[in-house]
């Protein structure tokens, strides 16, 4: 826990998918928060889910919603 904790800060590029066609978008942005949950691991033996807040650096592109960077997968963050 600790580790993902390191992530907090860190600036990171976050890829989310494009709304309406076949590709990727790139945001440039700081980590704000780690989410982890897994009482799904817990009660049924699923797979814990962890995905990050983050504010982004530059100007949002159309298709993204603020609100989408509130659960961000982690596998979805690069440095």
């Amino acid at each position: 826990m600790e580790n993902l904790n390191e992530l907090i800060g860190q600036t990171v590029t976050a890829t989310m998918p494009h709304s309406t066609k076949d590709e990727e978008i790139y945001i440039r942005c700081k980590i704000t928060s780690v989410n982890i949950q897994d009482f799904y691991f817990e009660e049924k033996g699923e797979n814990i889910y962890i995905s990050v807040c983050v504010d982004p650096i530059d100007e949002l592109p159309e298709d993204v919603d603020y609100e989408q960077l509130n659960d961000i997968d982690l596998s979805s963050i690069y440095r």
